[in-house]
């Protein structure tokens, strides 16, 4: 379970870097880490990235404040990253539908929650 201080961090703006992260999640506990995913080919921002934390007390906070947080002015989704390899293949359901679907900004479609 070595990565359960970390969170995953969805929806970001375009403009969004490591420090706008850091300068928001700072408050819920001391950061050890903090990515922006970029594409390598452009080194564009994919609009995804991950925090870490040293205490993994932190990531319940921010969870418990899901639809809260709003970077930019733009709410990002956070969640508990999946460990690769860690679900069985039968319990791969609802994961955009297998290939192709990533990179469409979120998955189900919509988001607009209020």
């Amino acid at each position: 379970r070595g990565s359960n201080g970390k969170v995953f961090v969805g929806g970001l703006p375009r403009n969004v870097s490591e420090a706008d992260l850091t300068a928001y999640f700072e408050r819920f506990g001391a950061i050890t880490d903090v990515v922006v995913m970029k594409d390598r080919e452009t080194g564009e921002p994919r609009g995804f990235g991950y925090v870490t934390y040293d205490n993994p007390e932190s990531v319940d906070k921010v969870i418990e404040r899901h639809s809260d947080h709003r970077i930019h002015d733009k709410w990002v989704d956070v969640k508990r990253p999946t460990p690769k390899g860690s679900t069985p293949e039968s319990g791969s359901k609802g994961k955009g539908g297998g290939k192709g679907g990533y990179g469409g900004g979120g998955g189900s479609g919509g988001g607009g929650y209020g």
